[in-house]
């Protein structure tokens, strides 16, 4: 495995005034790009990512980092002590120190039963499933194993596994992590409904152990539970967490901490209507603030929230990022275009909706990640393809000031398709998919999920839809992992494309 590291200035289709783009890192032609975070300290911008190998069925984790000023970079890219033959998945870095920062990895051994076919007598098998605490203190790097749990098979009885990990500030000298955990259901026989909670994971300060844990909530929340988790410092000896998403399952509140422990308490901050990208942060001033989706609140923790702003014609599917002094900075991604808003501490909307950075039209963006300096720089940072069916090899990168006005995209009529055709990506998937479809000419369209058997899960379009390329996500938070089947039907044309779920 090698990761190149190019470093190069390259062109946009519509200029912007930006630094970058900069397309600096790029894997093995052997690789993919899955999931990515960046974290900026003291002028160095350090990124996460895993790398993907489908023929080897193997995934690692790289960390690499950027000197913003010299524009140089400052660690090559590296592969941290993981084990090859899992499939990780990295959150966001946190910072919870000066020149210090951690960050969520979870991970699942991916093997098969030596009888795999696509039949009724198919069995996904995932060995194991694991999580790490990652820790960088200037050039320290460190990884602390803190969660296990063996999966027999996919009708797994009760075994728990983490579905997003957020790194919290150290509170009284204590390290802590906010965890959605699901608990697995047999899909086959006997199925029993996913279960959901949100909980807390202590450390003690040389992370040497993990000292505690606690669930926040007495009772979970069945079928529909939450995908999407953020927290943020309340108080000397508090946080305030929440945790929902786009299928239900809101559950948001204060944890306390009182002597030695953790404690969970019941206060109500905000309950959101199904929402998913959302983040919680807490201005200089102490005023907790929720950007969800489109929407801005504050919020006390006695559940008086009142909508502050509404960011006109925006639909995040990235999560956003605050900063105390600056406000909220928050993405849009689509194959074209990175779209990028800003929301400062008062509820005002910094500049119109911009665009930080446009394809040439021969490559296409899949994920992204934002960070605000504390100099006020808002830094994305993004994986791109020029092959749908390859999938991403490269990581760019592109920052601009807070105040810096972008402007709206160039628009181009798109190039009709020749053909129907149907594909996705990431396949593998872990949390949400995306299906791309072709069609020549304007038509009815069905596009539906299958399970193994053949038996309808979800239909996901059904309608009139122009001629072009289109893109639909799906995400299913409630079924269990293994093999699906998305098929789009128009014009009497049949395509069908296998998907790969592992939660």
């Amino acid at each position: 495995m090698r990761c190149f590291i190019l470093l190069l200035l390259v062109g946009s289709a519509y200029a912007q005034p930006v630094t970058g783009p900069f397309d600096v890192w790029q894997e093995d032609s052997a690789y993919v790009i899955g999931s990515l975070s960046t974290v900026e300290h003291n002028d160095t911008l350090e990124l996460l990512w895993s790398a993907f190998d489908f023929a080897q069925e193997r995934s690692i984790v790289h960390r690499a980092a950027l000197s913003m000023s010299d524009q140089e970079i400052a660690i090559p890219c590296t592969t941290l002590g993981l084990r090859s033959d899992w499939y990780w998945t990295v959150y966001r870095p946190r910072m919870t120190g000066a020149g210090v920062w951690r960050a969520g990895l979870s991970g699942g051994d991916i093997q098969y039963y030596p009888n795999y076919h696509w039949s009724s007598d198919y069995h996904f098998f995932l060995g194991d499933i694991g999580s790490e605490l990652l820790t960088v203190r200037g050039s320290n790097l460190g990884l602390r194993r803190f969660h296990d749990s063996n999966w027999p098979y996919i009708g797994c009885y009760g075994q728990e596994f983490l579905s997003d990990i957020y790194v919290l500030n150290t509170i009284s000298g204590r390290v802590l992590l906010a965890s959605i955990v699901n608990i697995c259901y047999n899909i086959f026989e006997h199925a029993s409904e996913p279960q959901y909670w949100t909980r807390i994971y202590e450390f003690d300060p040389n992370l040497d152990t993990l000292s505690g844990q606690t669930t926040l909530y007495d009772s979970p929340a069945p079928l529909y539970g939450p995908t999407d988790l953020s927290a943020t410092s309340y108080s000397d000896n508090a946080i305030a967490v929440l945790s929902g998403g786009e299928t239900g399952g809101q559950a948001f509140g204060l944890s306390s901490f009182v002597s030695d422990s953790v404690v969970a308490s019941s206060h109500l901050i905000c309950e959101l209507s199904d929402f998913e990208h959302f983040e919680i942060g807490q201005t200089v001033g102490g005023q907790l603030l929720v950007l969800s989706d489109w929407i801005l609140f504050s919020a006390d923790t006695t559940g008086d929230c009142r909508t502050l702003s509404v960011i006109p014609e925006w639909n995040a599917n990235i999560d956003p990022f605050f900063h105390p002094n600056y406000g909220f900075a928050t993405l849009q991604v689509n194959p074209g275009y990175l779209f990028l808003a800003r929301i400062d501490t008062s509820g005002n909307e910094v500049q119109p909706v911009g665009v930080l950075y446009e394809t040439d039209g021969t490559s296409f963006i899949v994920d992204a990640d934002v960070t605000i300096s504390d100099s006020g720089e808002v830094i994305a940072v993004w994986s791109e393809y020029t092959d749908w069916n390859e999938g991403p090899h490269v990581l760019k990168i592109a920052w601009t000031d807070w105040t810096t006005y972008l402007g709206t995209p160039v628009q181009q009529a798109p190039a009709i398709p020749s053909e129907i055709s149907l594909s996705s990506y990431p396949n593998p998937f872990n949390s949400t998919v995306t299906i791309k479809y072709d069609l020549p000419t304007a038509s009815r369209v069905s596009l539906s999920i299958f399970d193994i058997r053949g038996r309808l899960v979800e239909t996901l379009l059904d309608d009139f839809t122009p001629s072009g390329s289109h893109t639909q996500s799906w995400s299913p938070t409630e079924l269990a992992s293994g093999v699906y089947f998305a098929r789009l039907n128009a014009d009497q044309v049949s395509a069908t494309s296998k998907l790969l779920y592992l939660k």
